[in-house]
């Protein structure tokens, strides 16, 4: 009950609703919401970037196999040259 009585006060007293950054109840509750978005977007993101790398990883992973695949001819050139 103390927070309508404020709030009625508050609005009899300016003629409007409180401000958000006056009105406690209201910013635990915008605090609460983007709280929320903010850790599903994490999430989105976190999935993103994960997916990235492991793509970046399999990429990398196949030039070196490449490149061992090339060092392993070239030495055996060299040992049949020798």
């Amino acid at each position: 009950m103390k927070y309508r009585q404020w709030k009625k006060n508050y609005k009899k007293k300016h003629g409007v609703n409180p401000p958000l950054w006056l009105d406690r109840k209201k910013r635990r509750r915008y605090i609460r919401k983007r709280v929320r978005r903010i850790a599903a977007s994490l999430e989105v993101n976190v999935e993103i970037i994960t997916k990235g790398l492991e793509a970046s990883v399999m990429a990398i992973k196949k030039r070196l196999i490449e490149l061992q695949e090339r060092i392993v001819v070239r030495e055996s050139e060299a040992v049949e040259n020798d």
